[in-house]
């Protein structure tokens, strides 16, 4: 178990031992546990980062409640092509956007991965954010792939408790 917050600035790939092995744990410490992608690249930019993570547990992610972030286990910034494979997303939130994952202008393939026990917070009286407690995909372009996966009970106090994809600009 690795108790860890990161951020990835470039091209990577992050490969355990398998999700019952390897765990990183946020250890709910008010951050990301994989902040991809900063800083952020224009969402006009034409270089992109790719990322793997591979074969580890993702948990303990926790947005901070006073700020705003998307992506409790995962943020992703414009950009990024991120895989994930082999990974179970679990226990993470965020007072935004994707309890578990979020991706704003970019790709996110989960291959063979569990995406459960995740939460996205409302983060205004209106409960208007707080969506895609387990992913979130959003901005034009995104592309999403999902493949033998499972993406289990997750919660949002706004919209897509398991998947929230928006084409519009990312909020």
């Amino acid at each position: 178990t690795y108790i860890e917050n990161l951020i990835i600035d470039r091209s990577v790939t992050i490969r355990g031992a398998g999700p019952k092995l390897t765990t990183v744990d946020g250890s709910g410490h008010y951050d990301t546990v994989f902040l991809i992608g900063s800083p952020p690249l224009p969402s006009s930019c034409v270089t992109n980062r790719f990322v793997t993570l591979e074969g580890m547990t993702i948990t303990g992610g926790q947005g901070p409640p006073a700020g705003y972030r998307n992506g409790g286990g995962i943020s992703v910034s414009p950009g990024v092509d991120l895989v994930v494979n082999n990974c179970v997303v679990s226990g993470n939130s965020t007072y935004g956007n994707g309890g578990g994952i979020s991706v704003a202008h970019g790709r996110l393939t989960v291959i063979d991965s569990v995406i459960s026990r995740n939460t996205a917070y409302a983060i205004s009286a209106s409960g208007a954010y707080g969506g895609g407690g387990g992913l979130r995909i959003a901005g034009c372009p995104s592309d999403l792939t999902v493949m033998n996966s499972v993406i289990e009970q997750n919660t949002s106090d706004y919209r897509g408790g398991g998947i929230l994809s928006v084409a519009g600009a990312p909020d």
